[in-house]
């Protein structure tokens, strides 16, 4: 049995975004093209057994892409669990691509139970549901890493929404960037020590640290002390942190 999974627009780019709620699963690069040497992320967000399904995927059930007889399996380096109802698995190509083909997402032998959870009917967001495909092509800088040492903090606030506040720090990059980029994120709760990470996207030149209305990567809580560190990988696929930075706590930034 095979699963399709539909491409949806994130709900974690723009401060309206924040406030929607629903349940989905949105898949990585967002675009038409996918460098042949590119990695793909899968995200689930909202009420479901998202973070069950991403675990069994590359294992018990089989994910690739496919352009003919070209099949390219999708090789799972790891797992995350977002704090308040976002999870993702991030994901290498286990052979380059071949240039100017298109290639088709495939996820193989779901169970009935976990077949609900991609079921293109009980999906929502943009209105469009058929296959992820993308073209094949040597993505210029695609392996550039930005400067996450220029991030400076742009704005924290708290959004009162219908069923619950938005809760946001915002981090913005000097100048806006035209390539999608996810940056690695970690996030220290001072008053106990504990780190909890997770890949955020940037557009353009702002990444958005919290939660929304209903599900969000982070979840801060009130009157705790917070840091933050941005982290790329390196040449050894281990991982180069910048020194940790001030991450204000909007629940306490309202109320200074």
């Amino acid at each position: 049995m095979r699963a399709l999974i539909i491409l949806i627009i994130s709900i974690f780019i723009t401060s309206p975004s924040f406030g929607k709620c629903g349940s989905a699963v949105v898949v990585y690069p967002e675009g038409i093209e996918l460098d042949i040497q590119g990695k793909v992320i899968i995200e689930g967000f909202g009420y479901g057994d998202y973070f069950e399904v991403l675990k069994k995927l590359d294992s018990t059930y089989p994910i690739f892409v496919q352009s003919g007889e070209h099949k390219v399996r999708l090789i799972k380096e790891e797992v995350i669990k977002g704090q308040f109802w976002w999870c993702q698995a991030i994901f290498r190509l286990d052979e380059e691509l071949i240039e100017g083909r298109v290639y088709e997402l495939r996820v193989q032998n779901l169970s009935l139970e976990h077949h609900k959870s991609f079921n293109l009917k009980k999906m929502h967001s943009n209105g469009k549901f058929g296959k992820i495909k993308w073209l094949a092509t040597k993505v210029p800088n695609q392996n550039q890493s930005l400067d996450f040492s220029k991030l400076t903090l742009h704005e924290s606030k708290v959004i009162l929404y219908g069923c619950g506040p938005s809760v946001q720090t915002t981090y913005m990059l000097p100048t806006a960037n035209k390539n999608h980029n996810f940056v690695l994120t970690e996030i220290m709760e001072e008053n106990t020590g504990k780190t909890f990470k997770y890949y955020l996207s940037l557009k353009e030149n702002l990444l958005i640290v919290g939660h929304g209305m209903c599900s969000g990567a982070y979840k801060f809580k009130q009157d705790k002390s917070y840091k933050i560190r941005f982290g790329t990988t390196n040449k050894k696929d281990g991982i180069d942190w910048i020194a940790w930075k001030n991450c204000p706590n909007p629940w306490d930034y309202e109320n200074e």
